[in-house]
């Protein structure tokens, strides 16, 4: 209704111009004219009285001319008459200026018209009189301006209330009309706008009409099928785009399985001669007691169960799971992550470990599975890039750190994992390419260049980063930033 209050308003002022335009301009055409006529009627008055004033002068001097203008004066109760003679000089109830302007248009044989601005206004009207060709005096008629005030006053109040009954008769117009044409279409079309804009497609507006306004209308229509359409598309394409990333990290999960195959069948190989052992000597009666075979069988378990451990750890990391956020120990998922990979650490003569040993747990809101996927790959990745005979180390702690790309000022409160490494660094130029797909440093044959990309991919997803360092000759570090949103 706010558009319907300007539109009341601007008519409102538009009438008011019109009206206080056309009020002026009658006003001044009457003022005008009234003036003409006073003028034109006290001429007549002037010369009438002035043609009796010449003819009596020869026979009774200035009396007769003092006579009649008293006669005349008394006659007509509306005006004022005067005789004003110049014997003595330039009339004194006038400013010395006027006064001898009045007297050279006198000369001139042309009457002369002042007005007094006292009350209501008085015009005086001097009309020479010439006796056989020579000024004589004049005479001074008088009238009241009050009758032409009085008339100003009341048009102007008759247009003022015009004006008032215009203004309220056509602002009630403007404001129906306005409601019923503008107002309520543009609030429809405002709601409309609102249900778009909160992601609302499925709703029409109808408005009847064949307006601008109507036709906005079957545009928005058209507008929120067509946005329809295109989120059920985007809607196709995430779903594809997400099950196509979750198939590559899938694959990256079962290529790091491949890579730890080894390892893992090396560190089965001894729980399964202790059991294979120990069951041969059941077999034989090689045991004396059933103390010793109790003891062998629980040998046997012990060994079992630790096959077990390690194959369902590895099963686990490989398995394909739904992302699911809940609060997780990272302190546990870093540990995790280093039983997992301790047999490949061992294979490349790498010690592997967490330092210093964190007492207590760091609690963050993350995606358990998807995030050890990307500390496995980091892990992986240093294990690889570290010399025989050094260390893999990973620290879990609390701290502060600024997004990419912001200020160093705007630091935030997050939980960060670090990896290091002490291999030969990465060199500098190489450092913005480390998280492109299918980019790597290794060997032909040693990466497929998805493992950091991956785990990029993933931390992102958790509104985290990873931070690389490195330098020649002693190592790298990859630190895994989580905001405060994530940890707690």
């Amino acid at each position: 209704m706010k558009l319907v209050r300007k539109l009341t308003l601007a008519l409102f002022g538009g009438i008011a111009i019109i009206v206080a335009a056309e009020t002026y301009l009658s006003v001044r055409l009457f003022v005008d004219f009234y003036d003409a006529d006073v003028r034109r009627d006290l001429r007549v008055i002037g010369r009438l009285l002035s043609g009796e004033i010449e003819s009596e002068w020869p026979q009774s001097g200035p009396n007769a001319a003092i006579r009649l203008v008293q006669r005349a004066d008394a006659n007509d109760p509306m005006l004022t008459l005067h005789w004003v003679t110049f014997d003595a000089g330039l009339p004194s109830d006038i400013p010395s200026d006027l006064a001898q302007h009045l007297l050279d248009r006198m000369r001139a044989g042309k009457d002369f018209v002042r007005s007094e601005d006292v009350g209501a206004g008085i015009f005086h009207t001097y009309l020479p009189v010439r006796v056989e060709g020579h000024l004589v005096g004049a005479i001074q008629i008088s009238e009241s301006a009050s009758a032409k005030h009085d008339f100003v006053r009341a048009r102007i109040l008759q247009r003022a209330l015009t004006a008032s009954a215009m203004l309220l008769v056509c602002g009630g117009l403007a404001w129906f009309a306005g409601s019923r044409f503008v107002g309520r279409p543009v609030g429809r079309l405002m709601e409309q706008a609102r249900r778009i804009g909160a992601g609302d497609f499925s709703a029409r507006l109808e408005l009847r009409g064949a307006d601008e306004l109507s036709e906005l209308a079957r545009d928005m229509n058209a507008m929120a099928a067509k946005l329809a359409d295109s989120r059920r598309a985007l809607e196709v394409q995430n779903a594809a785009r997400l099950e196509a990333i979750e198939q590559l990290r899938h694959a990256d999960r079962l290529k790091t399985v491949g890579t730890l195959a080894s390892g893992v069948a090396h560190e089965l190989g001894t729980p399964l001669n202790v059991v294979a052992g120990r069951a041969q000597m059941i077999v034989a009666r090689e045991l004396e007691g059933p103390d010793e075979v109790i003891e062998a069988a629980r040998i046997i378990h012990a060994q079992a169960d630790r096959m077990t451990r390690i194959v369902r750890q590895l099963l686990d990391f490989a398995r394909r799971r739904k992302p699911e956020k809940r609060p997780s120990d990272l302190v546990q998922m870093a540990r995790d992550a280093i039983t997992m990979l301790a047999p490949l650490a061992r294979k490349r003569k790498v010690t592997l470990g967490l330092a210093p040993p964190a007492s207590e747990p760091i609690v963050a809101v993350v995606d358990q599975a998807q995030l050890g996927q990307a500390l496995t790959n980091l892990i992986i990745n240093a294990v690889q890039a570290t010399r025989e005979g050094s260390n893999v180390e990973l620290r879990v702690a609390l701290g502060t750190a600024a997004p990419p790309g912001a200020p160093r000022t705007a630091v935030l409160p997050c939980a960060c994992i670090s990896v290091f490494d002490q291999g030969a660094g990465i060199p500098e130029e190489q450092l913005q390419q480390l998280f492109d797909p299918f980019f790597t440093t290794k060997g032909v044959g040693e990466g497929t260049g998805l493992g950091l990309s991956v785990a990029h991919g993933i931390v992102t997803e958790h509104d985290g980063w990873i931070e690389v360092r490195s330098e020649a000759g002693v190592g790298s570090s990859f630190r895994i930033w989580l905001p405060e949103e994530a940890a707690s």
